[in-house]
């Protein structure tokens, strides 16, 4: 009888042992299938494109090295490929592609004035084809400098033209607003084009800066104590015009220097912004003050513990009436990254559908800042719960590599641009 009895016991053993390893064995294959839609998902991203790195590579004497490196973008990883030399660049350079070729248009350049230095804006363009990454010279825009100086423009192509805007305002010598305008180079007609200047600049004394964000072929332009205004791309008669949401109370549409907007599959805008929660914890050199010499990357420089990353989101409807503001994008994947930092420098970039990118460098170590350490992360949004929010799906990331600055006299590494090709 007993004997009878630890053989039913043990068969009950048995039998629980195989339903844990049946039910083990169960939820592996559920993980295996996941992964597997998870990776089968992953196939319809446009991950195709290659991503392009801009770095300036500052050296002692105030010089500027453009270097670009070249990135793979998977949902296994990022793999760095190749690093191509550009040549000399300027400080506040905008950044934009024109069909395969990476345009670099203005910046500005110490100019010595009697007894001290003034930011003067520059004219200058630098075009890399990565098509014919050895090729020198450039047959559309080599002749073919801006009419006008501009600081941190805005570049970007629409259809086969090249529109820069002036996004920051310095001062002249004399202490006057000097705003730099707007221009459309036409390869039709083969040379730039002066546009109206944006209204924002009518309102310099409140704000320096203007933001922006391409919205198809619309730029919308906001800064403080102004209006937001907007310009088509597609209308042949140039105009900037005041724009007002019907459901958006406020004044100005609060922009970062990297806003991206992405087109969802109902024909609708979301734009992204990314914010970081830094505290200063000290200060790693002493800066000047005032107008005469004013640095907009200044507060970078400076030691930040890295609190937290967010995107801050805002919903426009496909006839552009409509702006809602969505519930924050926390980022908790992030939070392994280094708690302390200097120049942390987000971007923003669209791999195609409803697949965002974005790229974060830093200065981790406290040596010489002659390399970065790039944090680079992907994900799909889903709009949910009656388009008051997001969902994000297939998150990758983040993923760590150090790119290193190749000239042995520099100083400082920054980035300055990312471009999707």
């Amino acid at each position: 009888m007993a004997n009878h009895e630890e053989e039913e016991e043990e068969q009950k053993s048995g039998t629980q042992g195989g339903a844990e390893e049946e039910e083990e064995w169960l939820r592996s294959v559920k993980q295996m299938r996941h992964a597997e839609e998870q990776r089968s998902m992953m196939k319809d991203w446009d991950l195709t494109k290659t991503v392009y790195l801009c770095f300036g590579t500052y050296g002692r004497s105030a010089a500027v090295f453009c270097n670009i490196e070249s990135l793979d973008f998977s949902s296994s990883g990022v793999r760095s490929m190749k690093v191509y030399s550009v040549g000399a660049a300027l400080n506040g350079m905008g950044i934009g592609a024109y069909g395969s070729k990476i345009v670099f248009a203005g910046g500005y350049e110490g100019i010595f004035e009697g007894y001290k230095y003034r930011s003067c804006p520059s004219k200058g363009m630098r075009v890399f084809n990565t098509k014919k990454p050895n090729q020198m010279k450039d047959p559309v825009f080599d002749n073919n400098t801006l009419q006008r100086g501009k600081c941190c423009p805005l570049v970007v192509q629409y259809d086969c033209r090249l529109y820069v805007l002036s996004t920051l305002s310095l001062k002249t010598g004399a202490g006057e607003p000097f705003s730099g305008g707007f221009e459309m180079f036409d390869p039709k007609v083969g040379k730039w084009v002066t546009l109206p200047e944006s209204p924002t600049f009518g309102y310099i004394r409140h704000s320096r800066g203007t933001s922006c964000v391409v919205v198809g072929s619309n730029i919308f332009v906001s800064t403080s104590c102004c209006p937001i205004y907007r310009f088509d791309m597609a209308d042949p008669n140039h105009q900037w015009k005041q724009h007002i949401f019907t459901d958006y109370p406020g004044f100005s549409i609060p922009l970062g220097c990297e806003t991206l907007a992405v087109e969802t599959r109902d024909g609708d805008w979301v734009l992204f912004t990314c914010k970081l929660e830094v505290h200063r914890v000290a200060d790693d050199k002493d800066y000047p003050k005032g107008d005469d010499y004013w640095d907009m990357f200044d507060v970078f420089d400076r030691l930040l513990e890295w609190k937290d990353t967010s995107m801050i989101v805002y919903l426009m409807s496909k006839d552009l009436t409509s702006l809602t503001a969505l519930e924050p994008l926390k980022l908790p994947q992030l939070n392994t990254v280094p708690l302390c930092a200097r120049n942390i420098e987000p971007y923003l970039v669209h791999l195609g559908a409803q697949t965002v990118g974005l790229i974060l460098s830093a200065d981790t170590g406290n040596e010489a800042m002659r390399e970065k350490e790039i944090f680079s992360m992907m994900f799909e949004f889903e709009i949910v719960d009656s388009m008051r929010s997001l969902a994000l799906r297939n998150f990758c990331g983040p993923f760590r590599f150090t790119s290193r600055t190749p000239e042995s006299l520099a100083t400082r590494l920054s980035l300055l641009g990312a471009i999707v090709l």
